[in-house]
C-alpha cells in the first residue's frame, strides 16, 4: 500500500503570520500618525492660552509688560525727536510773551500825549509844542540848557534842571505819567565843548525824567 505524500504548511503559515504582523503594525502607526495630526492644532492653541491670560492678569494687576525689542528701537528712534520738541516749546512761549509785552507797551506809549521840545544849537530849550482840544499849542520856554563852567578845565557843563522838571512847570502839571516828551536838537557848528556837553547832558535826560515822564530823544540830522 503506497503512502500518500501530505505538504508540510507549517512555515507557509509561519511566513503569513509574520506579514499580518507587519500589515498591522503599520496600520497601527499609520493611524497614530493621523491621530497626531489631528491633535496638534488643538495643542498649539493650548499652548498660547496661557500666555494671553498672563498678559491680562499684568494688566489687570496694573504692571507694565516689558516692551520687545522693536518697541524699544522705536522709543530710541523717537527720543531725541521729543527733546527737540520740548526745546522749541518755552522759545514758542517766549515769543508769545514777547508780542504781549511789546504791545502793552505800545498801548502804553499811545495813551501819552506827545510833547515836542526844541532845543536850539545853542543849548536852549526854546520852545515846548502839543495838541489839546484838537489845537496846535505851543509855549515859549527860552532856557538854557547848558552854561559856562566855574572850572577852568571845563568850559561849559549841563543845567542842573532838567527838561522833564522845565516842561512839568511850564504845563502847571503835577504828573509826567500821561506825557511822553520828544526832543529835538540842532548840533553848534562854532562851539564844540558847548556841544558836547549839551549831548552829554541830553543824553542823561531819560534816566532823570521824574514824575513818571518819559522821555525820547530824536538825533540831529546825519546822526545815528
Amino acid at each position: 500500500m503506497s503512502r500518500r505524500h501530505v505538504p508540510k504548511y507549517g512555515s507557509l503559515t509561519s511566513l503569513l503570520d509574520v506579514l499580518f504582523i507587519l500589515m498591522f503594525a503599520s496600520l497601527a502607526q499609520a493611524a497614530a500618525l493621523v491621530e497626531r495630526a489631528r491633535e496638534a492644532p488643538k495643542t498649539d492653541k493650548r499652548s498660547k492660552a496661557p500666555s494671553t491670560q498672563t498678559k491680562l492678569g499684568t494688566e489687570d494687576a496694573g504692571v507694565t509688560a516689558a516692551p520687545d525689542a522693536g518697541a524699544v528701537d522705536g522709543a530710541v528712534a523717537e527720543k531725541p525727536a521729543s527733546l527737540d520738541a520740548g526745546a522749541e516749546k518755552p522759545a514758542r512761549k517766549h515769543r508769545r510773551l514777547y508780542a504781549k509785552a511789546v504791545a502793552r507797551l505800545t498801548q502804553s506809549l499811545e495813551r501819552r500825549r506827545p510833547i515836542y521840545a526844541y532845543v536850539s544849537s545853542l543849548g536852549v530849550l526854546e520852545v515846548l509844542r502839543y495838541a489839546e482840544d484838537g489845537e496846535d499849542n505851543r509855549v515859549q520856554v527860552s532856557e538854557p540848557l547848558v552854561k559856562r563852567s566855574q572850572d577852568p578845565d571845563i568850559e561849559w557843563v549841563y543845567a542842573n534842571r532838567g527838561i522833564c522838571e522845565i516842561v512839568r512847570s511850564q504845563l502847571k502839571l503835577t504828573t509826567l505819567e500821561n506825557e511822553l516828551i520828544i526832543v529835538m536838537f540842532d548840533k553848534s557848528k562854532d562851539e564844540q565843548s558847548q556841544d558836547d556837553a549839551l549831548v552829554r547832558g541830553l543824553l542823561s535826560e531819560p534816566s532823570r525824567c521824574g514824575h513818571k515822564g518819559l522821555l525820547d530823544i530824536e538825533p540831529p540830522k546825519g546822526q545815528p
